[in-house]
């Protein structure tokens, strides 16, 4: 049974980032990882194109889990010793709705355990002020902690290599579609434009700053942002195409 996930600290830290810039569609996708004993370890995060997006609902192609899965075949067959040995659960947002499993996630989650019997689900709410995540199991659907740690490998260099090779086998698959995998060397989300959730407005000056939670460098609103007509993502003022859905902004 398993009683605890880890995630490495990055990868967390850019799912909130990315789950932020979306204050009205939830976002699907999937963790991979490993097994120890009653413990999950998530080092990626795959989210991949939406068919339909709501402020409290989302869902993408059941077919996308296979292709996951071939991509992943094809990369430990190449890196054998990736630590991304499988897909380990299923991740969703709920923007400014806290952390809980619907009855509609229950069903989805049911699929994912066909899947794989051990899969964890894990509900991010970047807006909650009590609890911005939960780790639910078939076990345990009252849910525990997410536990994020630096998982990075330093004497492991083909890592990045693997990544990239797995990247690379996804991204074939949506030639027209913006895919997004979050490893723990990936560059950390809006770092160039300074778009994070500001601490003190969310949780009060005086709030507990655990280290587990990823505001640690968390910075005000950029006044040079605006809302994609289409999707609701946070994009450069003055951009034309929307970085998320890829459609026009003028």
């Amino acid at each position: 049974m398993i009683e605890k996930c880890v995630i490495d600290e990055n990868v967390l830290k850019n799912i909130v980032r990315f789950a932020a810039q979306f204050e009205g569609i939830e976002w699907g996708g999937a963790l991979l990882g490993w097994q120890e004993s009653d413990t999950v370890y998530v080092i990626l995060c795959f989210f991949p194109p939406q068919m339909l997006q709501y402020g409290s609902y989302c869902e993408f192609d059941g077919r996308d889990l296979i292709r996951l899965k071939n991509a992943l075949s094809d990369t430990l067959q190449k890196y054998p010793r990736f630590r991304a040995r499988k897909i380990v659960g299923w991740i969703h947002t709920h923007p400014h709705l806290s952390v809980f499993l619907s009855s509609q996630d229950l069903s989805t989650f049911n699929t994912i355990f066909s899947l794989e019997p051990n899969a964890v689900a894990v509900v991010i709410d970047p807006f909650c002020k009590e609890k911005y995540s939960s780790v639910f199991t078939k076990e345990n659907l009252a849910g525990f902690p997410l536990t994020a740690k630096k998982l990075i490998l330093d004497t492991y260099y083909d890592e990045d290599k693997a990544v990239q090779f797995l990247e690379n086998s996804l991204v074939s698959n949506y030639p027209n579609s913006q895919v997004y995998l979050f490893s723990p060397n990936t560059k950390m989300l809006f770092d160039d434009v300074k778009v994070f959730l500001d601490f003190d407005l969310l949780y009060g000056k005086d709030a507990h700053r655990d280290e587990n939670k990823p505001w640690e460098d968390v910075k005000k609103w950029s006044t040079n942002r605006k809302k994609c007509k289409n999707c609701g993502g946070i994009i450069d003022s003055n951009a034309r195409i929307c970085e998320f859905c890829r459609t026009l902004n003028l």
